[in-house]
């Protein structure tokens, strides 16, 4: 767990990365890779879900599976109880506003987006996982198309194998945080991507 988190706080030598786990195991094996990698400091977990509220609620697995990332709101094997709190709610308390933000939650992605105009609002980037719950993720576009987020054809499944790339253009500038721009690196993994012997 933490592979993104990882990748993006090497690339980005000046950013702050919060990555949000909230199954105990995962939070474990996502605090050992922040160290195996010399990230403390850059890199900082959270052992909570993201929801569009605060809440207890529980996450299942899908049934025969072990993987403990495919954790959802959707499934009912191996339940676990967990804390979670809103993303507006965890900016606020952290006096954060993103400027990139990438979204796997198992489906769940239009109940964390549901009250965070704001926080879209100032955030550049968005990458949005489109694998396993894609009826549940597709009311999410037309809330991103009315804030002006547009899919970047030429980078979407060419970055990561199963998500989605999104461009705000009308971004409001943030009042907190340090925006940046992280299309060089997103155009540089599509290009490794589709480079000849790739597989995407």
């Amino acid at each position: 767990m933490g592979v993104y988190s990882v990748i993006f706080a090497n690339y980005f030598r000046d950013a702050t990365v919060c990555s949000f786990e909230p199954i105990p195991e995962s939070y474990e094996r996502l605090k050992t890779h922040i160290t195996m990698n010399g990230l403390q400091g850059r890199v900082y977990p959270y052992e909570v879900a993201l929801w569009c509220s605060p809440r207890s609620m529980t996450l299942g697995l899908p049934a025969n599976s072990a993987d403990t990332g495919r954790y959802s709101v959707h499934e009912r094997g191996a339940l676990v109880d967990v804390e979670a709190t809103s993303l507006h709610l965890w900016c606020l308390d952290h006096s954060i506003l993103p400027d990139f933000i990438k979204l796997d939650v198992e489906g769940a992605e239009a109940y964390v987006l549901q009250n965070e105009d704001e926080v879209l609002q100032s955030c550049r980037w968005l990458v949005i996982e489109d694998r396993h719950y894609r009826a549940e993720v597709k009311p999410v576009w037309d809330k991103l198309q009315s804030l002006g987020f547009v899919e970047v054809p030429d980078l979407t499944r060419q970055v990561f194998a199963s998500d989605r790339v999104f461009e705000n253009t009308r971004v409001v500038p943030a009042s907190l945080g340090t925006p940046f721009q992280p299309r060089g690196w997103l155009e540089a993994q599509a290009s490794r991507h589709m480079s000849p012997g790739s597989s995407s």
